[in-house]
């Protein structure tokens, strides 16, 4: 159980920063906040991550600039997979559950995202409601259900979705 870290805004990873190969399993990340990378922040194509059987609830960033990923951000060349498990009102300004970064990788199997945020505040810069990639990201068998990208009064819903697919589409698993 990893309950109520928090990081400054300006650094990644409220309750774990992962530059190796953890097995997350049957873990609660509940009320976690960072920069970026509310919860988790696997980082470098080294840092491979499974999690299994877990639930993400509550995560949230804290850089106004930035803000990627309530839940999770995934970092340079970072692969992770993610079987079974649940992502629940995590905010973020892109990405309100995760955001991959480019040449990182995303596996989710049967999982579900329910009730992320993306909120760009203001400038309504923002987007990816459950899961903003800029990368390689393969769902299977996995909900996205009731995420929300906010955008303020006076601008255009461009992007606004669950998903936002930079230039790498998505694949099955």
């Amino acid at each position: 159980q990893s309950r109520h870290n928090q990081v400054d805004s300006i650094n990644s990873g409220g309750a774990i920063r992962n530059l190796g190969t953890p097995t997350i399993t049957s873990s609660t990340f509940d009320d976690n906040s960072a920069g970026n990378g509310g919860a988790l922040y696997p980082r470098f194509s080294a840092s491979r991550t499974a999690i299994t059987n877990s639930l993400f609830i509550h995560n949230s960033t804290l850089n106004t600039t930035n803000g990627w990923g309530g839940a999770m951000l995934i970092w340079d060349g970072a692969p992770v997979t993610v079987q079974g498990s649940q992502f629940i009102s995590n905010t973020a300004r892109w990405g309100g559950a995760i955001y991959v970064y480019p040449a990182s990788q995303l596996t989710v199997t049967a999982s579900s995202l329910t009730n992320n945020v993306a909120d760009g505040g203001p400038s309504a810069d923002g987007g990816g409601g459950a899961l903003y990639s800029n990368a390689r990201v393969a769902l299977g068998d996995t909900t996205l259900t009731a995420n929300v990208v906010i955008v303020p009064p006076g601008f255009a819903a461009v992007g606004v979705r669950a998903l936002v697919w930079g230039a790498v589409p998505p694949t099955q698993p």
